[in-house]
């Protein structure tokens, strides 16, 4: 299997209109009651039919304390099972099964875990999934689930930027993975098989805060938030760079947003300064935006300017033009930042 581009729609079964539009080669998604466990399934199934989606990976169980054990062996084996029959259904594909999501057993139950569902799922590549305390295991595909707390696996392995974006009293990047360093994840992961795109709204949460019970979520990824994360699926353009102290934001502070409106679209912030006119130009000297008016920044000295249109949509207007994805922050007619549109870029 080549090393391929990711996206964990991990409540895919509650959005799957935007997962079966998506082009990622790679799809994970997690088998829970609180997201139509049948609907779920049938995605499964419309992606075989499909066949646009070589690498189909389930996830079998999820627990928020993430304390797995014996009496959860008997779930994920039966979701093995189904899962199983999807996968017989379409054997020129590549199926993944995941029994638990983020664990934190050791490998003697982990390895009961697995040679449970081998036997009920012969051909289905299992894939474990630790988080801080779990372990890896010999002879299985493991999965960084946003932080290799164990080092980097010894042999295959998968990464996902999915649980980024932490606890709201933790949170690492606030928005999953458009807020992370995304370029700097890329370069240390190279050597993943796969490399998983996730935000907050693939599990249907607005912010980092939002605690509103799964099944009554309503902040579920759209499909204009998909194409900003999937622009993200390829190198940086090299050459960015910010001025120090500000700090250019592909998608701004989702407090409230459900995928589509302005917080969801880029933002400069400078740092003291407040300039009268902030653009986004294209290689080519082609104005792309114009911004003029600001707001303080709530959380410093600087001043706030939000964009228009989507930051992928910029970078796809810019690259479309001239051929290359970068475009300048001019401030007052002077350049004061290289960025390109879709990635986060702070000041150095």
């Amino acid at each position: 299997m080549p090393q391929v581009e990711s996206r964990a729609f991990i409540a895919g079964g509650k959005y799957p209109k935007v997962v079966r539009r998506n082009r990622a080669l790679h799809k994970a998604i997690l088998i829970h009651e609180d997201f139509d466990i049948k609907a779920t399934y049938q995605l499964f199934d419309d992606l075989g039919k499909d066949n646009r989606t070589p690498y189909i990976q389930a996830y079998g169980l999820w627990k928020d304390k993430h304390d797995f054990n014996s009496l959860d062996i008997p779930i994920v084996v039966e979701r093995a099972k189904r899962f199983q029959a999807i996968a017989d259904k379409y054997p020129h594909l590549h199926f993944f099964y995941c029994p638990f999501l983020e664990h934190k057993k050791d490998a003697a139950f982990m390895y009961k875990v697995m040679d449970a569902c081998r036997k009920v799922a012969p051909t289905l590549q299992l894939v474990n999934n630790p988080i801080k305390g779990g372990a890896y295991l010999d002879g299985f595909i493991d999965e960084i689930h946003h932080d290799d707390h164990n080092g980097k696996p010894p042999g295959a392995y998968f990464y996902t930027d999915d649980g980024r974006a932490g606890t709201p009293k933790d949170s690492r990047y606030k928005n999953g993975s458009v807020d992370a360093p995304l370029q700097k994840i890329r370069i240390k992961y190279n050597d993943a098989v796969v490399n998983g795109k996730w935000a907050l709204q693939d599990n249907g949460k607005a912010n980092t805060k939002d605690e509103t019970p799964r099944k009554n979520r309503k902040a579920w990824v759209t499909n204009t938030l998909d194409d900003s994360i999937m622009y993200t699926c390829r190198d940086q353009e090299p050459g960015v760079y910010v001025k120090k102290g500000d700090i250019y934001g592909s998608h701004s502070e989702q407090f409230s947003d459900t995928g589509g409106g302005k917080e969801n679209k880029p933002f400069y912030i400078t740092s003291k300064v407040r300039y009268k006119k902030l653009q986004l130009v294209a290689s080519n000297g082609k104005v792309l935006a114009t911004e003029t008016k600001s707001e303080r920044y709530k959380h410093g000295d600087g001043w706030l300017y939000r964009f228009s249109k989507w930051g992928f949509q910029y970078g796809n207007e810019a690259h479309k033009m001239t051929g290359s994805y970068l475009c300048n922050i001019v401030a007052d007619g002077k350049v004061i930042g290289k960025v390109d549109p879709g990635f986060r870029e702070p000041g150095k």
